[in-house]
């Protein structure tokens, strides 16, 4: 990965053992920092206990990947310091070396928050899931070459139901394993915060481990955090090795499609979660992006895009022109408006608008730029908020999102003269609800944000959509249940038409691909 400031990315997100590589010059060309007076400033003031406000799990491979990305710090802040980038990194997996890929990919080396699971004794994977009593792993068929091992380095061998079960016995049923997992995260100052904040859960959807985990673990965290996280968010990535629906062509092979059908069951049952944030890896691939060379360079996207929003909160970047400031709390209930504690799932889009003074990994974009007249104007909101909305994250319907939340960050001078322009908060505010589902825009919730970033080189206009139809996903949905009529129903939105959904047959689905698995049947 490349160097992006001035002190590296392998800075350690806990007080570890630590040897600095050597600081080299930034993109303006002047040399580096002080690296290792810069590491020790940083570890001094983590080993203390203070306000980490935004707590990062990766699941599986996919989400520890993200994670690992998301614990680096963005372009805009200005240093590692916790009052400027509070963030504290966790990564679960069912492979033992995950502490060595962590290392050798982001130069992150602490083992007591790179936690690997055991997978549960072979004939409790029925039981740990709710099948009936003859449900379970057959010892003979686990014998055979069945796609998977069950072992200390076997992973969930790409089954969410495998996955699930691991989470449930290493948390909730063997109590030595949870012990151990509580102490190491202590040990790691998971747990040394003082403000509530944001809990920020990574995983992809189709792999088996982080699928099935990140449920388990996201509900295991809310008990254990003090103080409670104030929102709780789960970032997921669609799988990859599917076909192109846009083109008619059917979703990839049954294992994805039930782990899909799965996750996204268990991700709307989470009652601990507020809200399930989107990705296609292979979408944005599409937009073009130069800088999309592997998975690195999407993660770094999506921290872009979405980084501001979670720290926005931040004294350091506080800028108040309405007299609300973007928080936690106010994300929550924009988002999660019901009252009846259920979440929906959210499409991010994110344009943005170049500064003189921008990298020219920023002018190269494609998809999410937007210009003005003139260098000295600031482009329209609405050309903006369009950029934003053509550009999402996952494909989706826009307009037919039921509530919505924007984000507009930069340098304060530039926003200054967005306000110059646009006086009233209810304009802008009135124009993101006019994106929303007309039937239910009356009700729906539209909020309108500014935070102020000094190191920004752009200004960026972040926008979440709760609860907007994805036709593609309900497509793979249909292929997973067998059944072609399914859809949200009239009012209803994705994560709604899943929870009426009932347990048994996600089950049965689910273990439908899974060699070795006798009996779906609740017990």
């Amino acid at each position: 990965m490349q160097q992006r400031t001035n002190i590296p990315d392998t800075m350690p997100a806990s007080p570890v053992s630590f040897e600095p590589s050597v600081g080299g010059p930034d993109e303006s060309g002047e040399s580096g920092l002080d690296v290792r007076s810069a590491v020790n400033q940083y570890q001094e003031e983590s080993a203390r206990r203070e306000a980490h406000s935004i707590c990062l799990i990766g699941c599986g491979e996919a989400g520890s990947k993200l994670a690992g990305v998301f614990r680096l710090k963005p372009d805009f802040v200005s240093t590692y310091l916790a009052s400027h980038y509070p963030v504290r990194a966790v990564v679960v997996d069912t492979q033992s070396d995950l502490p060595e890929k962590m290392n050798e990919l982001f130069g992150w080396r602490d083992p007591r928050v790179q936690l690997s699971f055991d997978p549960p004794p072979p004939a409790e994977f029925g039981r740990l899931l709710g099948m009936a009593p003859e449900g379970g792993l057959d010892p003979a068929e686990e014998q055979q070459d069945s796609g998977y091992t069950v072992g200390r380095t076997g992973g969930a061998g790409g089954f969410t139901l495998l996955g699930r079960a691991s989470a449930i016995y290493n948390i909730f049923e063997n109590e030595q394993a949870t012990d151990t997992i509580r102490d190491s995260l202590a040990d790691g100052g998971v747990f040394s915060r003082e403000n509530n904040g944001y809990l920020l859960t990574f995983s992809g959807l189709g792999g088996g481990t982080g699928s099935g985990i990140v449920p388990i673990v996201t509900e295991w965290m809310q008990r254990n955090l003090q103080p409670p996280p104030t929102t709780t968010f789960s970032l997921c990535v669609l799988p990859e090795g599917r076909g192109d629906i846009a083109t008619g062509t059917e979703w990839g092979e049954p294992r994805l499609l039930s782990n899909l059908l799965t996750s996204l069951y268990y991700l709307a049952q989470t009652p601990s979660v507020n809200g399930v944030m989107l990705a296609d890896n292979l979408l944005m691939e599409d937009m073009g992006h130069p800088d999309f060379i592997g998975r690195e360079g999407i993660n770094r996207f999506l921290q872009d895009a979405l980084m501001p929003l979670f720290l926005s909160a931040q004294t350091t970047y506080h800028f108040n022109p309405f007299g609300t400031q973007l928080d936690a709390a106010n994300v929550r209930t924009t988002l999660s408006p019901r009252g009846d504690g259920l979440h929906e799932f959210i499409a991010a889009g994110f344009s943005i608008f170049p500064l003189p003074n921008a990298p020219e990994r920023i002018r190269r974009m494609t998809g999410n730029i937007v210009r003005a007249d003139s260098d000295d104007e600031m482009p329209a909101l609405s050309d903006m908020l369009q950029k934003a909305l053509d550009a999402t994250v996952v494909e989706c319907q826009p307009n037919s999102a039921s509530n919505a939340l924007a984000l507009m960050a930069g340098p304060e001078d530039y926003l200054r003269r967005v306000i110059a322009d646009n006086r009233e908060r209810g304009r802008f505010e009135e124009e993101l609800r006019g994106c929303l589902d007309s039937d239910s825009s009356s009700s729906g919730s539209a909020r309108f944000f500014m935070a102020s970033f000094p190191q920004m080189t752009d200004v960026r206009l972040t926008v979440l959509l709760g609860g907007p139809r994805f036709p593609k996903i309900e497509q793979g949905i249909r292929q997973a249940l067998g059944d072609p009529g399914w859809a949200p129903e009239a009012g209803e939105s994705l994560a709604d038409a899943l929870r009426r959904l009932p347990e048994e047959t996600i089950l049965e689905r689910g273990a439908s691909t899974l060699p070795g698995i006798r009996g779906a049947g609740r017990g």
